[in-house]
């Protein structure tokens, strides 16, 4: 167990000083979160804590694939080398269509397209393009490519895993939770916040417990 000691001040640095005491009673793998999440999920969990599952991490820089035993205990993690979702951005950003559209002849913003993308509105910023068909065009080959490394590093589990599922960012983009389910995986609701939901309830039970 680790204990930190730290002082703060609320309401400005003039403020009464306030002490905080806290103790780490426990540290876990990356995706552990996920897991406890999906487990938990109502009124069907996501995973059968009861059987072997796999889970496949979209995330914004990385893939990663994980394999979980019965209860939870991480068997098999690797980080793939390939981007995430920060690829798929990439791309559409480069994409021809979109640059002759700005008309600069320089790549588009990527930080314009994903607002485009998380509001399912795929308006290039305040401008009437719609990227949609850009996007549909790079999805399929950007989530392939991945979905078949991923898979690939799988194999020797997946016949007895009972649950495949996909958490991170990347579950929630548009499309991609149908393409999934084409290979027997599901898309978690939530999944860029999976982990962070996962370990609060983790967290809450281990108080409760008084641990």
């Amino acid at each position: 167990m680790y204990q930190l000691r730290n002082s703060c001040n609320f309401g400005g640095n003039n403020a009464r000083q306030t002490r905080v005491n806290l103790k780490v009673s426990l540290v876990v793998p990356e995706g552990v979160g996920s897991y406890a999440y999906c487990v938990s999920a109502t009124p069907e969990p996501f995973i059968d804590k009861t059987a072997s599952a796999i889970a496949i991490d979209l995330g914004t820089s990385t893939i990663i694939p994980t394999v979980f035993s019965i209860g939870g205990s991480i068997i098999h993690r690797k980080v793939l080398e390939i981007g995430g979702c920060i690829d798929l951005l990439d791309s559409i950003a480069s994409d021809s269509e979109l640059i002759q559209f700005l008309g600069s002849g320089k790549a588009g913003s990527v930080e314009t397209i994903r607002q485009g993308i998380e509001s399912r509105e795929f308006k290039y910023g305040t401008r009437t393009f719609d990227f949609r068909p850009i996007y549909l065009r790079h999805l399929k080959p950007w989530l392939a490519d991945r979905l078949r490394l991923a898979l690939k590093e799988v194999e020797e589990w997946r016949d007895s895993a009972q649950s495949f599922v996909c958490w991170g960012g990347g579950a929630e983009l548009p499309g991609v939770a149908k393409m999934l389910s084409t290979q027997g995986i599901t898309a978690v609701p939530e999944g860029c916040w999976a982990n962070a939901i996962g370990l609060q309830r983790m967290s809450e039970g281990r108080l409760h417990r008084g641990k």
